[in-house]
């Protein structure tokens, strides 16, 4: 049975002063501000510090790059507000696993499959047929709170294509369960058995799972995004800050001008990143700790301070209150909006956040607020109710966005343009490598046992390694976001790239099968980096060509940007060219051409004087922002063909 202190804390509620006696922490409590005359609006507030910034970042409203950190304030939030609610049962003897988890249930649920199921029945008519396949499973696994399992394993959260999953929010609610499948365990026995160690056990564990997060996110930072091993410290920093209250710790800093310095520290740690970060930033990693421990300062220091009286004013309380159902609604607006084309203007952007505010205090006031009230819904209703609505969401989910009517509703040519995004090359997951430090002489042989021509590459050399060995055996050498530009510091995300680029370099150079060596990357125009990129490139050719390899290096495919996921933009009636630059290509011939044998530009195909076309044979260029297809690839593959043999004819003719 849930306490009364409990349930008001839980809900950021006024403690009835008549119940403070009952509290084992009462002293403390009364120390960080949480007495009878007050309930914390300033948690709610900073609620609103946490939503808003994401809803405004979704929106693209300029000004709020890093507006996503707000998901890690309310991780600190739901740690501090759980382990609390936890540590006051465990402590009075009113702890039950049963009462926790319908309280759970009844927070998170009805909002939740209201969505998804709004969702499910929507997304036909604003989503493309590859969009919309894989929304049963999303939706399911939104659900069963595995979506961030399910988002890790389909696509990292900054990637063009994750703009059009709706329920891609849902990632955050499956970090947090995860959480609370252990953590109200993991407490009890915690205070039961270990109660004079609590706060070194939680803190030691916030440091482990930290730890995790800052080496897993250069190496692996889908992974350290989405997973809860690299993410629970968020939750336990709340947690910890929880313990640590009820110890009395915080109390050294109880003199109000300490507490109003700790307080102003926190709100400049949690909005600072707000306007600083961006999708470029490496994030969750070190990173995250500025928005996490700016939280946990104003959760432990506000009440009392300018800083708190700042978090209480009523809009950003009102904001606050309606936070989760507006966290839930908000984005499937914007996935909608944009997919309509209403999130690329001005009055658009206003519009649909607008309408994400609208819905999230019709769903606070008509779903979260009934349906937490025990007497208006008790649990021998809820828990028949909840199932049944579970079974039901999954059936709809699972049939209802498979049905043939919503390709057929669709003109051919745009079936054509979004079905390019699968056009990728059949070995693209088993040989080409984005981490640690595989053997070059053990990389895939692509159409045959061994080959005289190798590709050494980026990501950009997948596709064309595929098409290439339709003509003739290729050995694949490509490792994600690593250009083979000898002596070029490895990018964050890639650590080894550095070393795999040494490794390979002395692999062609010593190999005796390997005579041709096809270089190829994602030739990156922006001024950063840009003539570092092409330099160091060109100096690994001549490194090859002065061991006697011949070198042939393949230019780059027309795009539009780094974010812009071609299929999509396509397919919903975006222009089919660019604009051709071609004084980049004769920069880069200038650079390229002092030692290669050969150059084949895909410009030559796909560009007029003027301008690059996007589309080729009615299909997209491109399978996302920037990688060929195969389709395209084919192309680039048979004039590379010819340029090998043209090279091989006038060795012959010399010899």
């Amino acid at each position: 049975m849930l306490s009364n202190e409990a349930r008001h804390i839980l809900d950021n509620s006024p403690i009835p002063f008549h119940n403070f006696k009952n509290f084992p922490w009462k002293r403390n409590l009364m120390t960080e501000g949480l007495h009878n005359s007050h309930y914390r609006p300033d948690i709610d507030g900073l609620r609103a510090l946490a939503i808003l910034p994401v809803l405004l970042f979704h929106a693209t409203i300029p000004g709020f790059s890093g507006g996503y950190v707000g998901v890690d304030i309310f991780f600190v939030i739901s740690g501090y507000l759980i382990t609390s609610i936890l540590a006051r049962e465990i402590t009075a003897g009113k702890f039950s696993v049963a009462s926790f988890y319908e309280r759970r249930l009844r927070r998170i649920f009805p909002a939740l499959i209201s969505v998804v199921l709004a969702v499910v029945l929507i997304a036909p008519f604003f989503l493309l047929p590859t969009e919309l396949a894989p929304l049963g499973r999303e939706a399911i696994s939104a659900l069963l709170f595995v979506a961030n399992i399910n988002f890790w394993r389909e696509s990292g959260y900054f990637s063009p294509q994750a703009e059009m999953k709706p329920l891609l929010h849902t990632w955050s609610l499956g970090i947090e369960e995860q959480f609370y499948l252990f953590c109200p365990i993991a407490i009890f026995i915690i205070f039961k058995h270990a109660y004079n160690w609590r706060a070194h056990l939680i803190a030691g564990a916030t440091l482990a799972s930290f730890l995790a997060c800052v080496l897993m996110t250069p190496l692996k930072p889908s992974a350290s995004f989405y997973l809860l091993p690299t993410r629970a410290w968020e939750l336990l920093a709340g947690s910890l800050l929880a313990v640590l209250v009820s110890q009395d710790f915080l109390s050294a800093a109880s003199r109000p001008v300490i507490r109003s310095a700790l307080a102003t520290g926190g709100l400049a740690a949690v909005l600072l990143p707000v306007f600083i970060y961006d999708q470029g930033t490496e994030f969750p990693g070190y990173a995250a700790a500025v928005p996490v421990v700016g939280s946990a300062l104003l959760i432990g220091f506000a009440p009392g301070t300018l800083a708190g009286r700042f978090l209480s004013l009523r809009a950003f309380v009102s904001i606050g209150q309606i936070s989760y159902s507006l966290y839930l609604w908000h984005w499937p607006v914007m996935v909608f909006g944009r997919a309509a084309g209403w999130l690329s203007t001005p009055a658009g952007k206003i519009g649909l956040t607008l309408a994400s505010l609208l819905l999230g205090y019709i769903s606070m006031r008509l779903i979260e607020t009934p349906t937490r009230n025990k007497r208006r819904v008790p649990p021998r209703i809820l828990m028949p109710v909840a199932a049944t609505s579970v079974a039901a969401v999954v059936l709809v989910a699972a049939i209802y966005p498979r049905l043939s009517l919503w390709e057929a509703r669709l003109p051919p040519e745009v079936v054509a343009l979004d079905k390019a995004r699968h056009d990728i090359s059949p070995k693209r997951e088993t040989c080409h490598f984005s981490s640690g430090l595989p053997d070059p002489s053990r990389t895939c042989v692509l159409g045959g046992t061994t080959a005289s021509v190798a590709v050494w590459g980026d990501s950009h050399g997948v596709e064309l390694a595929q098409a290439l060995s339709e003509h003739i055996p290729v050995r694949q050498i490509t490792y994600s976001a690593c250009a083979p530009a000898v002596g070029r510091k490895s990018p964050a995300r890639r650590p080894d790239c550095q070393k795999h680029n040494d490794q390979t370099l002395q692999f062609l150079i010593n190999s005796p099968e390997v005579r041709q060596v096809v270089m190829v990357a994602f030739y990156d125009f922006s001024p950063e980096g840009k003539d570092e990129l092409l330099a160091k490139f060109s100096d690994t050719a001549k490194a090859l060509k002065d061991s006697g390899k011949q070198v042939l290096i393949v230019g780059p495919t027309p795009y539009i940007g780094h974010n812009v996921d071609l299929p999509t933009y396509l397919a919903h009636g975006g222009k089919p060219s660019v604009a051709f630059d071609a004084g980049d290509i004769e920069r880069f011939k200038g650079v390229m051409e002092q030692h290669a044998a050969a150059l084949v530009l895909p410009t030559d195909a796909f560009c007029s004087i003027k301008e690059c076309s996007l589309v080729y044979e009615g299909h997209s260029l491109l399978f996302d922002a920037h990688h060929p297809t195969m389709r395209a690839a084919r192309v680039t593959a048979r004039n590379v063909v010819r340029a090998l043999d043209r090279i091989d004819q006038r060795l012959a003719t010399h010899q």
